[in-house]
């Protein structure tokens, strides 16, 4: 009885890989994950990495600029210079 045991737990777990190994082979041939599947908690198809943005990209950084700009150019033409704390040029 034993050995008969094994002999279905062996060929079980033969079928297994053999099943594995060709979804594996079929998820490669389209360009998926590599054999991962989507599941739970898994995102689908390939993911991007994040994109770099630099400063001149950011909206945000850009909004302050235009104005910190602004700022500076009312206070020019009322002559008062840039205020203490701000970046002008020459400033550390």
């Amino acid at each position: 009885m034993g050995k008969f045991l094994l002999v279905v737990v062996a060929f079980a777990a033969l079928v297994y890989l053999l099943f594995w190994w060709l979804e594996r082979r079929r998820v490669r041939g389209q360009g998926g994950s590599g054999g991962r599947t989507a599941g739970p908690g898994r995102p689908r198809g390939p993911q991007k990495p994040p994109r770099i943005q630099g400063p001149d990209d950011d909206p945000d950084f850009l909004r302050r600029l235009e104005q910190q700009r602004r700022r500076d150019a009312r206070r020019r033409a009322q002559g008062e210079g840039p205020a203490e704390g701000d970046n002008a040029p020459g400033s550390v």
